[in-house]
């Protein structure tokens, strides 16, 4: 690849990235919480971790780290929507740019930009980002 295409594809995969974090970050926290998330954030009424392991964690079927993570996370910033769904947010972004070094590694970096587009752009990658 010469240098005017890597560029090219540097200048493409900012704009992919730039763009799909305008899109998660857009009103993030305007709608209301989920079912989903209403249910993870009912399971962490806990005072302690050992009784979310064991009244929380146990009894759902769930993977524990995500609720492990909800816990400690809203004891230091809170249960407002933005402050719940900003990590995820976070990690729908960096999906992106992930999906590109994979896509760009196995097949090539215009199947990593067209990867990494689809995930940035499509519908249900937002909504469950958001």
């Amino acid at each position: 690849m010469s240098k005017a295409q890597k560029y090219t594809h540097l200048a493409l995969l900012w704009s992919i990235l730039i763009t799909g974090a305008a899109l998660r970050f857009y009103k993030y926290n305007d709608f209301s919480l989920s079912n989903d998330e209403l249910s993870a954030l009912n399971r962490l009424q806990f005072s302690s971790f050992s009784e979310l392991i064991e009244q929380g964690v146990k009894v759902d079927g769930h993977p524990p780290l995500v609720q492990v993570f909800l816990y400690y996370w809203t004891l230091l910033f809170g249960f407002s929507e933005a402050s719940i769904r900003f990590p995820f947010v976070l990690c729908g972004i960096f999906s992106i740019y992930f999906l590109y070094r994979i896509a760009s590694k196995w097949f090539s970096p215009t199947a990593g930009l067209l990867a990494a587009a689809a995930l940035a752009f499509l519908e249900f990658p937002l909504l469950y980002t958001r």
